[in-house]
């Protein structure tokens, strides 16, 4: 991805932007506007990018590293 802005990130083609807010992970579509929750854990995710051309998004908890698959 590209872009970083404070905890979030743009993917390559500018329409989708994956962020941290109350340690939590969200992907927005920015064309539509609409916001998905990838996560609802007690723990705290953070540092959320693109990843795999853009096909996954990784993250960290508890110091470990995540991705989540991204289905178009």
């Amino acid at each position: 991805g590209i872009l970083r802005a404070g905890s979030g990130e743009l993917n390559a083609a500018g329409t989708k932007y994956v962020y941290a807010s109350r340690g939590d992970i969200y992907l927005k579509d920015l064309k539509s506007g609409k916001i998905l929750q990838l996560t609802n854990t007690a723990e705290n995710e953070s540092n959320p990018a693109f990843a795999y051309n853009d096909t996954k998004i990784v993250y960290t908890k508890n110091q470990d590293f995540y991705s989540w698959n991204i289905s178009n």
